[in-house]
C-alpha cells in the first residue's frame, strides 16, 4: 500500500470515489495540510488534481472522503520526491 517515486513535473492525481452514501466532503491532503477540498454531494465522482504549488523536495499526499452518514475513507499515502522542472 502506498508508493514512493521521484518526479520532475508537478504530480497529477486522477481520483475516483464510489461511496455507499452521498459524499459530503473530499480532501487531498499534502504534508498534513489541505491542498484541495470539495463538497460534491453525489455518491460517485471522478476528477483530476494537479499540484501547481509544489516546491522541490519530498512530499506526501492522500485522499480522504467523508460521507453524509459520517463514515470516512482514506487512500494509501503517496510520497513524491519532486525534483522541480
Amino acid at each position: 500500500m502506498g508508493e514512493e517515486f521521484a518526479a520532475s513535473v508537478p504530480p497529477r492525481f486522477d481520483v475516483r470515489v464510489i461511496g455507499t452514501d452521498t459524499v459530503k466532503q473530499i480532501d487531498i491532503i499534502k504534508d498534513n495540510t489541505f491542498a484541495y477540498t470539495a463538497h460534491p454531494d453525489v455518491s460517485e465522482l471522478t476528477f483530476a488534481y494537479t499540484d501547481a504549488d509544489i516546491e522541490p523536495g519530498m512530499h506526501y499526499y492522500y485522499v480522504r472522503v467523508i460521507q453524509a452518514d459520517d463514515n470516512m475513507a482514506w487512500g494509501s499515502p503517496i510520497w513524491i520526491d519532486y525534483q522541480g522542472e
